[in-house]
């Protein structure tokens, strides 16, 4: 008669197997970073938009590329982001860093716990630099038509204050990174138009001088 395999020898097994499991998926998350700094290296010129369009690109590919994998292991209705959580988080914790984080900081941290470390780090100062320039007190009424931020156009304004009732809706991460991309957008619309007018003016002055 077979001896009776007991609860305590079970839980050993189970134990063993988790460490296993756990040792494998360090193994993996380092391999995932690896991957990322050998997309960096392989694309020097790229801004951190970029390299973030390429990752999330590239992703993809493996991804649909795999998906026989997928399916093979958990099924015809497997979904990446619920069979394969890891995965998932790395991809949006990635994706942020290579967007919010320099690259020469990135290319220093040796894994997943030093990128998230970094981007908590950026975040946090680009929240205090937001919170900060916000305390100025309110601007004195020069008639300037933009003071205290109000824009002189009503139809533009009122854009203004239902995208900040959007902001508000969101978590500080994802508000963070929304409110950046927009005012990054704005500065560089600002500084080609900047361009723009210095170049109509040079244009101007060289016609004048040649009439």
């Amino acid at each position: 008669m077979a001896d009776k395999v007991s609860a305590l020898s079970t839980f050993k097994t189970a134990f063993v197997g988790l460490i296993s499991v756990e040792v494998t998926k360090r193994g993996l998350s380092k391999q995932f970073h690896s991957a990322v700094i050998d997309l960096l290296n392989e694309n020097p010129g790229m801004t951190g938009e970029e390299a973030s369009k390429l990752f999330l690109e590239t992703l993809t590919e493996v991804e649909n590329t795999l998906r026989s994998e997928l399916v093979a292991a958990f099924g015809d209705d497997a979904e990446v982001r619920t069979e394969m959580p890891s995965w998932t988080q790395y991809k949006s914790d990635y994706k942020r860093a290579l967007e919010m984080v320099h690259r020469s900081d990135l290319m220093k941290c040796g894994g997943v716990a030093d990128v998230k470390a970094k981007l908590t780090e950026v975040r946090n100062a680009m929240k205090e630099k937001t919170e900060a320039g916000s305390d100025g007190g309110n601007p004195a009424d020069n008639g300037g038509g933009k003071a205290g931020g109000k824009h002189s156009n009503p139809t533009i304004q009122s854009l203004v204050d239902e995208y900040v009732n959007a902001l508000s809706s969101l978590n500080d991460a994802d508000a963070l990174e929304v409110a950046t991309r927009s005012r990054d957008a704005a500065m560089a619309k600002m500084r080609l138009s900047k361009k723009k007018g210095a170049a109509m003016g040079t244009t101007t002055n060289k016609a004048a001088a040649n009439a």
